[in-house]
């Protein structure tokens, strides 16, 4: 049974099957600790933004949209900065209350990755940037924001789905590298899902990686 509606959430939703799966069915997280990841240095990609503002001779609407893309983009990337910073701060307190704030800390910046991932995606598809990838890449900034709508910004009454959806912030002190989803139907806990979010992030990263380094 929580295979079936597994595969069906995901069907419905258009969710991301490398990343979200069944508990039961749960592969190990990719990541193993929170200090493993590395993002891309930002420093590195100012000549392409510096070589794509070489393009306007003044303001255009077109320009403003990749000033937003700039921004969005380091909000995106800051957010899970402090994600993996507070994930490791938790595993170093003690303190009840510290971890509670951790826990909303992590939640918060989970919530950013989403979001801000969300935008950017709809700002490269508005500049049409989104010409640069390939299928695969083209399926999967479908399916992360599907994620961000369903699961972060929708959950409570998701369009077509008889389930609320509970994604578990308060468990995110105990896993490596996944966000904790609960089905609510007829009764409580219904049916458990998982989410690698790091995996999300970085996928994702290069994606837009790939495209600001096709301005050099």
């Amino acid at each position: 049974m929580i295979n079936k509606i597994t595969n069906n959430f995901m069907e419905n939703f258009n969710l991301n099957k490398t990343t979200c799966k069944s508990i039961n069915l749960l592969e190990q997280s990719s990541y193993k600790s929170p200090r493993e990841p590395k993002q891309i240095n930002l420093k590195d990609l100012e000549n392409c933004w510096k070589n794509k503002w070489a393009l306007f001779s003044e303001w255009t609407e077109e320009k403003q949209r990749y000033k937003f893309l700039y921004t969005v983009f380091r909000l995106f990337y800051y957010s899970f900065m402090q994600l993996n910073e507070n994930k490791i701060a938790s595993e170093q307190s003690e303190n009840k209350d510290k971890l509670d704030y951790y826990v909303y800390c992590i939640g918060g910046n989970l919530c950013g990755v989403y979001n801000f991932g969300k935008k950017c995606i709809d700002l490269i598809k508005e500049l049409k940037e989104d010409n640069k990838l390939n299928s695969n890449e083209i399926f999967f900034i479908s399916q992360f924001s599907e994620t961000r709508n369903k699961i972060i910004e929708h959950n409570f009454n998701p369009h077509n789905f008889s389930y609320k959806i509970d994604p578990s912030f308060w468990e995110n002190l105990s896993t490596d590298s996944y966000l904790n989803i609960k089905l609510h139907g007829g009764r409580e806990n219904e049916h458990k899902l998982r989410i690698d979010y790091y995996q999300d992030y970085f996928t994702l990263e290069n994606i837009f990686t790939k495209i600001i380094k096709s301005w050099k």
